[in-house]
């Protein structure tokens, strides 16, 4: 089987450390106790529990409930005995990546201690921790968190709910979008509904045979010296801290026209904002005609000259406001086209 998890000597030093600091530089300034911190696995190879026991290493007055979703039997053997030992626990034997689970989760009541809150501020019971599988799923999986976020839906039904996540540096370089080679849609969903930050200095996590399993072969080890493979074992990884952000640039009811003008324009990422608009829809051209005025202000103008990539979430918002209002939009806003839908996975 191949995957990844953490080492026991990790989970023993480097990993419980790691674990602390999450919790006491983002969760542990505020003055209210951590309820309940939701431990879901969505590595089905993620190993017997190391990180799950590293956060029962916590004072019951940082952690007070923890969740475990495991499905794989292999790994259920070693987390269920943890039952036992530690009143906060419940392990369910369900996977992390499927939606009916969380709705499971409300029907077994092991969510009725959840208060909603304001969305004036961060959750103060609930955090969720996970491992992102290096491969498409993972990346799908973020992709499809951050998107229910706008419209409050999944957990953050019960507020401001942050998130913290250890996934590949790749990924991690993908949600940043720090260089244009590599920003891409999730960048700017990313950007539009969280802020996020590494939750420990990723230097912390290296090398990547010290703190993780399996430790790749010293053949291995010599070809990432020299080549990129980030997609196989000993991919360094980023332990971040995602936080659903007060104020959103997506507004309720319009995450479908922003999927629409993100997955449309970013096939021609790397040409002006008005070469790429007759892309979007016929006569689209026309949107920059209340855009694109030199006379309008900054903070509503969209240089026609300005690359799709480089758009910043504020000009995604005044081009998406645009197509919203405009009285030709396409009423179907269903991606169909096969070729668009490949490329656009490229970016």
């Amino acid at each position: 089987m191949t995957g990844t998890s953490t080492s026991p000597r990790t989970t023993d030093s480097s990993s419980t450390a790691f674990l602390w600091q999450i919790q006491k530089a983002r969760l542990m300034s505020q003055t209210h106790s951590f309820h309940l911190g939701l431990w879901t696995r969505h590595d089905w190879y993620a190993g017997p529990g190391q990180l799950t026991r590293a956060l029962l290493a916590l004072p019951r007055s940082r952690l007070k409930k923890l969740i475990v979703l495991e499905n794989v039997p292999d790994y259920l053997q070693y987390l269920k005995p943890l039952e036992a030992m530690d009143d906060r626990i419940s392990v369910v034997n369900l996977g992390g990546e499927a939606w009916s689970t969380y709705h499971a989760l409300d029907s077994m009541g092991l969510l009725r201690d959840i208060k909603t809150t304001s969305w004036d501020e961060v959750h103060p019971q609930l955090q969720f921790v996970s491992h992102l599988t290096i491969n498409v799923a993972g990346e799908q999986l973020l992709s499809q968190l951050l998107r229910s976020v706008p419209e409050q839906q999944w957990l953050f039904k019960y507020g401001r709910i942050p998130m913290s996540l250890l996934m590949s540096e790749n990924l991690w370089n993908r949600v940043t979008g720090d260089s244009l080679t590599v920003r891409c849609k999730l960048s700017i969903i990313a950007a539009a509904v969280s802020s996020f930050r590494p939750a420990v200095p990723i230097a912390k996590l290296q090398p990547y045979a010290k703190h993780f399993h399996p430790i790749p072969s010293a053949h291995a080890r010599k070809q990432k010296e020299t080549k990129m493979t980030t997609g196989r074992k000993g991919n360094p990884f980023v332990a971040a801290t995602f936080e659903p952000l007060q104020q959103q640039a997506i507004k309720p009811g319009m995450l479908d026209k922003w999927d629409f003008c993100l997955r449309h324009l970013y096939v021609h990422r790397a040409k002006p904002i008005k070469v790429a608009l007759p892309y979007l829809a016929p006569n689209a051209l026309s949107l920059l005609k209340g855009i694109s005025e030199p006379d309008l202000p900054a903070d509503v103008r969209i240089d026609p000259q300005t690359h799709v990539r480089n758009l910043t979430v504020a000009q995604w918002s005044i081009l998406v406001k645009a197509f919203d209002e405009w009285p030709f939009a396409p009423e179907d806003l269903a991606v169909t086209d096969k070729l668009m839908i490949r490329d656009e996975k490229k970016g």
